[in-house]
């Protein structure tokens, strides 16, 4: 998959200071450097970041995927089921 095409699939958030992380991540992939996006996301989903859900679903995309990371559709459908009881729109369309 393209990564201007997997950028545009994983949508873009509302600019606030925590988004911009987020959006690094966006723009770590629209320049191909999937391990900065990862490093980036897993930073944000693990920490006190204000958009964990967001990392955690865009993390969820590399692991179902492949981009970046090692195939775990396991790791990445917790991950997703996790955005989605964490409130994440479209995470709880994908879990339901």
């Amino acid at each position: 998959m393209p990564a201007a095409l997997f950028a545009f699939w994983l949508g873009l958030f509302q600019a606030t200071a925590a988004a911009q992380s987020y959006e690094a991540g966006l723009d770590a992939v629209d320049a191909g450097d999937l391990p900065a996006a990862v490093a980036i996301w897993r930073d944000l989903s693990a920490g006190d970041s204000d958009e964990p859900l967001q990392a955690e679903y865009a993390m969820a995309l590399l692991y179902e995927t492949r981009q970046g990371v090692e195939l775990n559709a396991q790791r990445g459908l917790e991950l997703i089921y996790d955005a989605g009881l964490g409130g994440l729109p479209k995470a709880q369309w994908v879990v339901c």
